[in-house]
């Protein structure tokens, strides 16, 4: 049979004791939120030269030789949160309470396609995520992971005597769940404006930390972290331009604050720069939309 809309496609996580080895009997745990659609990109890393064949070899033109050297793992979740357990795997802390931390979780992730038919993933990294909330649709949020192996698809269930994720539930975020939004600790009509949306991502540049000497085919042995980078994007609509133009150009440290999913998050040194296209439109209003990097972020 097909497998279409009717057959039975799931992903869920859990932490690793050991970095690249599923756990033994594991108790799985949902992505906080609904899976929207995950994308698995599985590559096999090729290499082709050409070579000088022997003397008695033929077809001397065609003397190329193609090898598989590697493999890569790549996924992607685009899903709608109910909460913010994603960002406790890319910053630190605990899915159910993220907190900036040097140490992150490392990661095991299984799907299930079909009626018997399993995948697992293995020594994972929370590579990227970025989260969309805008009025009249529940909030996207994409998150971009990476892998040193997969079994491939297998007929045996990979929980043991454990147990699978639990069914996603609960009201997803959206726009009206946003709540207490502050600017520099006051509401935004002080500063004259009105907030249309929230763009908010994290990230780290990640490479691979190569050993030949590990088991599985992409030879990489861990994850080397840069730099994190918290960004946040805000887009306001103008009742007047003197307040948030000032605070665009005067390079100071900035505020930003709301509480959503039964979390308040914290922006601070928060610096706006970057380009403004001032549009004076007869038939629209003046949005100001205001970005900043490498900016600090709590959950409490």
């Amino acid at each position: 049979m097909v497998l279409d809309g009717s057959a039975e496609k799931s992903v869920e996580l859990v932490a690793e004791a050991t970095f690249g080895t599923f756990p033994t009997d594991p108790t799985m745990l949902g992505i906080g939120g609904y899976p929207v659609k995950v994308t698995n990109k599985k590559t096999v890393q090729i290499e082709t030269f050409p070579y000088l064949k022997e003397v008695a070899g033929t077809n001397r033109s065609q003397s190329t030789k193609v090898a598989k050297v590697g493999e890569a793992y790549a996924v992607n979740i685009d899903m709608r949160p109910t909460g913010w357990d994603m960002w406790g795997y890319l910053l630190g802390g605990t899915p159910a309470a993220p907190a900036i931390s040097d140490t992150v979780a490392k990661l095991s992730m299984a799907n299930k396609v079909g009626s018997a038919e399993y995948e697992k993933f293995t020594g994972g990294i929370v590579q990227k995520i970025e989260c969309n909330i805008e009025p009249d649709k529940a909030a996207d949020q994409s998150v971009d992971l990476l892998f040193v192996d997969s079994d491939g698809i297998t007929g045996a269930d990979y929980i043991g005597a454990g147990a699978h994720a639990a069914v996603a539930s609960g009201s997803p975020l959206d726009a009206p769940g946003v709540t207490a939004v502050t600017y520099d600790s006051a509401a935004l009509s002080a500063a004259n404006a009105k907030l249309e949306y929230i763009k908010m991502a994290g990230e780290y540049p990640v490479n691979p930390v190569r050993d030949i000497t590990a088991s599985w085919a992409s030879r990489i042995g861990g994850w080397a972290r840069g730099q994190r980078n918290i960004s946040l994007e805000l887009g306001l609509t103008l009742d007047s331009m003197t307040t948030l133009q000032t605070d665009m150009f005067d390079g100071a440290a900035h505020t930003f604050e709301f509480t959503a999913l039964g979390q308040t998050l914290t922006f601070s040194n928060i610096i706006w720069g970057g380009d403004w296209e001032q549009d004076l439109d007869p038939d629209d209003v003046i949005m100001m939309p205001l970005k900043s990097s490498n900016v600090d972020l709590v959950f409490s």
